[in-house]
């Protein structure tokens, strides 16, 4: 082979290596890979990212917010939140009693909330909610440390209490069935009924200010339909937590 040929068939394969790299881009000095050139495929959840409305790290910080990794929805800080040392990098807490979070997740008849949460003990304390004309909804640690689902004027109980001031990984998915999980195990209790209206996830750490979750919130995700008991387990990855960079 001659040495022009060469040098084609070396400039082939770069120009072929540089087409085929996904594309990556920088989010406040960050590397992130765009979803969009790298769509659902390999890691540890090949189909975590089907329906993923919302993903916040608190790893991210944008002017006055929080920032959503998918890009769709991030969040604005009211008031002001501590930066804690998470499970993954860094978490966040509300700094005091006005403190919240909230974001412009729309509403949705199926949903899962994926999150890593740390409760402190006997103190009713929200995760995400929403506070509407429809009523009012909420994803909470109760005072006796079991996950709640408050809605339709009624509490939904986990059967298994969580525990205090350690990182736990807790979802609750609805699909016209309740379902809890505490790192990766589903929960006894379950719940068939329908929820009146739709729930918009759009307050995090507190109701109104109230009812704060005072010992941290990590690697939150918000689905638009429920998640499957794989995509749990693969989510809590035997307690080193998947991240969205790693789906």
């Amino acid at each position: 082979m001659t040495k022009r040929l060469w040098l084609g068939l070396l400039c082939f394969i770069l120009l072929s290596a540089q087409v085929l790299r996904p594309r990556v881009f920088r989010s406040n000095g960050v590397d992130r890979i765009n979803r969009l050139q790298l769509p659902v495929s390999g890691g540890v959840c090949t189909t975590c990212r089907t329906g993923l409305l919302a993903y916040y790290s608190f790893d991210l910080q944008s002017d006055g917010g929080v920032d959503d990794t998918t890009g769709n929805y991030n969040m604005t800080v009211v008031t002001g939140t501590d930066r804690i040392a998470g499970l993954v990098d860094a978490g966040i807490v509300p700094k005091c009693c006005t403190s919240r979070l909230s974001s412009t997740v729309p509403a949705q008849t199926s949903f899962s909330i994926s999150s890593w949460i740390k409760a402190a003990v006997s103190s009713y304390q929200a995760v995400v909610c929403e506070a509407s004309s429809k009523g009012l909804f909420i994803f909470a640690v109760g005072v006796t440390n079991y996950l709640d689902f408050y809605s339709d004027g009624a509490d939904h109980l986990s059967a298994t209490p969580i525990p205090t001031s350690v990182w736990t990984h807790v979802v609750v998915t609805y699909d016209g069935t309740l379902r809890y999980y505490i790192n990766g195990v589903l929960d006894a209790n379950t719940y068939a009924y329908s929820i009146t209206g739709n729930f918009a996830p759009k307050e995090y750490t507190t109701v109104n200010t109230i009812y704060r979750l005072t010992e941290g919130l990590e690697e939150t995700a918000v689905f638009s339909r429920a998640i499957t008991q794989t995509e749990v387990t693969a989510i809590y990855n035997n307690g080193s937590p998947a991240t969205y960079s790693t789906w």
